[in-house]
């Protein structure tokens, strides 16, 4: 709906505009918007659906909670007065029109795959009523239209004047935030968590990813201080008999932030607050994607715990008990993940509508972060040893395919390549999910099977938008540095087809070529970024020094100039 079509109607009366409880909105009717529970879902023995950020709902008594509510209300307004409500429908006409851009483009563009409420329900909801909200809104929708208009070269707006728009509103949702720090009410951390999350998102579009994932760290921070979290007897993250189910959307956009992050930082992933390390086994049934997507984070989230801890338990010295400690916790996640397969195709045989295309692509993410799991969970008890790689060539060979098959759906033709982008026009077609871009790093750099890898790389290549605190760009450079310093002229008296189409599957042939030996392998490489924005990235890596084990940096990349400088390497890398 256009944002000049949602002023008129709201002339008509109160029934036609954006309020009232969720049960009276969702039924079309008018709402007396009595707090916490409207008047006619109770009279009409509904459970009244509440307002949004704000809370309420239920099928208690108004009678019962007025005077609590009363008291909340007056509370909120004592200790932190909140700014007069900057509603979207008074805005000025590019606040309008940005606005709109967000709400047709921008929120249906940035979650990917991973279809959520808060993007497409609460978002919008606290947006229209929370100045803090709106503005953060407005910064992340113009930095996301102006990247589309300078690719489409349709932007009649100065591009400094479409910079000076964000930054005026991310400045204003900053002011805006303030008074909220104050208050200490559940309404108020609401608020904060959704600017929290619209900021990483304007962070990692913008290039600041320090800042991005500090934003991130302090939103963990505050969910763990308000005590959201709560945990069943199966060890699941559940909400709180208090919490409700938009708190639930809140916490599941923070939760893919950390999975996307903790990718990034391999090799030392750490567990995300959000979950709880302990068993937690796995679904019996799915019933949507969603439901897939949450089981992977978890048993994602324990691999990272249990890499935390034979990183650990390596460094220290392993006594026998804490060996078979780690050996039965991994074979729980290796059972998990057979079960979630299992149960996956289980599911996805039932459907019985029409596959679309995104619901295909959709499919295909989930089973390359399968089998990207299962690799990651099969080696993560040798952390010193690069070739137990080697004994996964067939479950490389599995996630290669998965990407190829996400390649063919995703392009009409799939070695038309379509043209790259400056770097400062990716956001026109960034996501905030995780994408395809972790898996193809992970291939890249920890398989060492000339042509599987150097698909990896030549897909990251023709791949141009960010996804999150991924860029395509920077990922294909490091891929590509990487594969450099350890191959060097080692296949250069080999022959090998690096021309193949990017669409062609590995064939036998390609698999007797000599795999890379452990002398040249470079150990724990490391991307580190730097700057905000964006100007350098460094490559680390483990080296033995006098027998300790040290990180050095072994090459470095400058965007500025487009070039990479080398660092301390090894002799053997360069013979």
């Amino acid at each position: 709906m256009q944002i000049s079509t949602l002023h008129n109607k709201s002339r008509q009366g109160k029934a036609k505009v954006k309020s009232g409880c969720n049960t009276c909105r969702t039924r079309k009717v008018k709402c007396d918007e009595t707090f916490p529970v409207c008047r006619r879902c109770v009279t009409a023995g509904r459970v009244c659906g509440g307002y949004g950020i704000w809370g309420g709902g239920g099928n208690v008594s108004v009678e019962r909670h007025s005077h609590s509510a009363l008291s909340s209300t007056k509370a909120t307004k004592t200790n932190s007065p909140v700014p007069k409500c900057l509603s979207i429908l008074i805005a000025t006409i590019d606040e309008k029109e940005c606005f709109d851009w967000f709400k047709c483009r921008t929120a249906n563009k940035l979650p990917g795959s991973f279809i959520s409420d808060f993007w497409g329900t609460l978002l919008m909801q606290a947006s229209i009523s929370e100045p803090a909200v709106l503005h953060a809104v407005l910064a992340l929708g113009s930095l996301h239209r102006r990247g589309v208009m300078l690719k489409d070269q349709t932007n009649s707006i100065p591009d400094e004047q479409m910079e000076q728009f964000t930054l005026q509103h991310y400045v204003e949702a900053i002011s805006y935030l303030r008074p909220h720090f104050q208050a200490k009410d559940k309404a108020t951390f609401r608020v904060v968590l959704i600017v929290c999350i619209v900021f990483i998102s304007l962070d990692f579009l913008r290039g600041y990813f320090s800042a991005g994932q500090i934003h991130l760290q302090n939103g963990l921070k505050l969910l763990e201080e308000t005590e959201w979290l709560s945990y069943g007897k199966d060890e699941k993250t559940i909400v709180k008999p208090s919490r409700e189910a938009i708190d639930d959307w809140i916490v599941e956009v923070f939760a893919r932030f950390c999975l996307q992050v903790e990718l990034f930082k391999l090799p030392y992933p750490r567990p995300c607050s959000l979950f709880r390390p302990e068993e937690i086994g796995s679904a019996s049934i799915f019933k949507s994607l969603k439901d897939a997507w949450r089981d992977m984070d978890r048993i994602m989230n324990r691999i990272f715990y249990l890499t935390e801890k034979a990183q650990d338990s390596n460094a220290a010295g392993t006594c026998p008990s804490e060996v078979v400690d780690l050996l039965e916790y991994q074979q729980r996640i290796q059972k998990d993940l057979d079960h979630w397969v299992a149960t996956y195709n289980e599911w996805w045989k039932s459907m019985k509508t029409h596959v679309s295309n995104d619901l295909e692509k959709a499919r295909l993410l989930q089973l390359m972060y399968h089998a990207m799991a299962t690799i990651m969970a099969n080696t993560c008890l040798f952390p010193d040893d690069e070739s137990v790689y080697d004994l996964h060539t067939d479950k490389f060979v599995c996630l290669l395919q998965h990407l190829l098959d996400l390649w063919i759906v995703t392009m009409d033709s799939p070695d038309n390549v379509v043209d790259p982008l400056p770097i400062n026009l990716v956001n026109a077609r960034s996501i905030m999910d995780i994408g395809w871009m972790a898996p193809l790093y992970y291939i890249a750099v920890k398989c060492r099977v000339h042509r599987i890898r150097l698909h990896a790389v030549r897909l990251l290549e023709v791949t141009y938008h960010r996804e999150g605190i991924w860029d395509a760009s920077i990922t294909a450079r490091v891929s590509r540095k990487v594969i450099e310093l350890e191959e060097g002229d080692f296949y250069e008296k080999i022959e090998t087809d690096d021309d193949f189409s990017l669409s062609s599957s590995p064939l036998p042939a390609d698999f007797e070529v000599p795999t890379l030996p452990m002398s040249r392998r470079i150990q724990d490489i490391e991307m580190q970024l730097s700057g905000e924005p964006l100007e350098k990235v460094f490559l680390w890596c483990k080296q033995d020094k006098k027998g300790m084990d040290c990180r050095v940096c072994v090459a470095e990349y400058c965007l500025s100039s487009q070039c990479w400088v080398d660092g301390e390497i090894d002799q053997h890398w360069s013979n």
